[in-house]
């Protein structure tokens, strides 16, 4: 069992105390671990939780010692005694520290040779494989060089640019490439931690159509999981630059918002949402197809809104979205509205159940297709009157919807219902074909809002 340690008691002053407390402490260290000798020198290793049964004797000695020097100054620290304390542990620490116990790993010039030899071997394999990847990543950027789909790059062999310079130079030959027309800012920058290439642009092509071309100039990832950067040793980046990041910010103008928002909104509605909440339902479908959907110029936008999977129709539903001119096309106004146009197929009115709410509704059901135009004039009527547009839900028809018997009659009678046509007469043409929309693509429409917003 080790020698327990005894306490000293201080009457001296806080300096006296410190400099008595750091030699005893030197003393007790002179009984830690074991003098370990090699071909480099002398070292001292202590291991606590795995002592030799050396140096548990050997600490059990220096306790001994610790203990005797504390008797024989009665355990007080004072003025007068400090300076003795002091003088008797560090003339006892050399004659500790020679009695510590020893092991000898001294080599022979045998075993030293061998040793050598071995790292000899370890350091020339290791620079073979450096020198293997180096020749494999050269005959990648050789290949990469070849490619004829990249002649319109700018090579680093030959080159005064930085790396990350020539990879912003680059990523302007490949944009302007792909994506005619465009305008793109693409900056290159140094920091302390290594480079980045930064682009930006408006409206075009999506985020993810750009990255798909400018993804293959960045160097590697960051792990943030271990706080470490990988580098993907890309031949890519060997044969025509690249950088430690590269981000891209695309920004949508207010009149590309505004142009979708309405050509979007007279095909789809957002059943009886009125005032923040329409505007925030119509904000966020807009942004959906706005960050899946490109657009060029002034021609027609295409957007892809991805259905989950798992649902009834699991597919990509594609959008084409036209518009002629910008600026932004607005919903005309409930008190200067394009008239809606009169059908003369006539229309039906029913009363249903609200499904969520639990209130009744009378629906008008219209009878032919109208046009996106009539369409939407139909609906801002139909808000005017207090009334919005329902989609097919189970077994309730999609129709304009109002909570008032009159109202529906109303708005009824103001499109031309209750009026067919004469027998034996054709009803006046509507638009051509290929700009109505059928009853059943308005069905389509409102299941994929249902998905959109869920």
């Amino acid at each position: 069992m080790r020698t327990e340690l005894k306490k000293y008691v201080s009457s001296a002053g806080p300096r006296q105390t410190a400099d008595v407390q750091k030699a005893l402490k030197k003393l007790l260290n002179a009984g830690n671990g074991t003098l370990v000798l090699s071909n480099w020198g002398e070292t001292v290793q202590w291991m606590m939780c795995s002592e030799t049964p050396e140096e548990a004797a050997h600490k059990d000695t220096v306790h001994e010692v610790f203990n005797a020097l504390h008797e024989k100054h009665g355990g007080t620290i004072t003025a007068k005694n400090c300076r003795d304390i002091i003088a008797d542990a560090l003339a006892a620490c050399p004659a500790l520290e020679d009695s510590r116990p020893v092991r000898d790993e001294r080599q022979t010039t045998e075993q030293v040779a061998e040793e050598t030899a071995r790292r000899s071997a370890i350091h020339a394999e290791s620079a073979a494989r450096h020198k293997e990847r180096e020749e494999a990543r050269q005959t990648a950027a050789a290949s990469v060089l070849g490619n004829p789909d990249f002649r319109h790059l700018e090579p680093v062999k030959g080159s005064t640019k930085s790396p990350h310079a020539l990879a912003a130079s680059n990523i302007r030959r490949d944009l302007k490439k792909h994506f005619p027309g465009q305008i793109f800012s693409v900056t290159s920058a140094i920091f302390s931690g290594g480079d980045s290439v930064g682009i930006r642009w408006e409206n075009g092509p999506t985020t993810g159509e750009v990255e798909a071309i400018t993804d293959k100039y960045q160097e590697g990832h960051f792990d943030g999981m271990e706080d470490l950067y990988t580098y993907n040793q890309s031949a890519f980046c060997d044969a025509f630059g690249g950088a430690k990041y590269v981000q891209t910010s695309r920004n949508i103008s207010s009149e590309l918002r505004a142009a979708v928002a309405a050509e979007y909104t007279a095909n789809h509605t957002p059943g009886n949402l009125e005032g923040w909440e329409r505007e925030r339902w119509i904000e966020r479908e807009v942004n959906n197809l706005l960050s899946k959907g490109s657009q060029y110029g002034k021609g027609a936008f295409l957007g892809i809104v991805d259905l989950r999977e798992g649902e009834p129709y699991p597919r990509a539903v594609e959008y084409a979205l036209s518009f002629a001119e910008l600026p932004a096309q607005t919903v005309p106004a409930a008190d200067s509205h394009t008239p809606a146009p009169a059908l003369s197929g006539g229309v039906s009115i029913e009363e249903h159940t609200h499904t969520k709410k639990g209130f009744q509704m009378f629906i008008v059901i219209l009878a032919e297709r109208v046009s996106p135009e009539g369409f939407c004039a139909l609906k801002t009527t139909a808000e005017a009157g207090g009334g919005w547009y329902s989609r097919p839900w189970g077994r309730t028809p999609g129709g304009f919807a109002f909570k008032d018997r009159g109202a529906a009659e109303t708005f009824a009678a103001s499109i031309g219902g209750g009026t067919p046509p004469p027998d034996g007469t054709d009803a006046p043409p509507m638009q051509s074909e290929a700009d109505e929309i059928a009853p059943e693509d308005l069905e389509a429409a409102g299941e994929l809002f249902d998905r959109l917003t869920k």
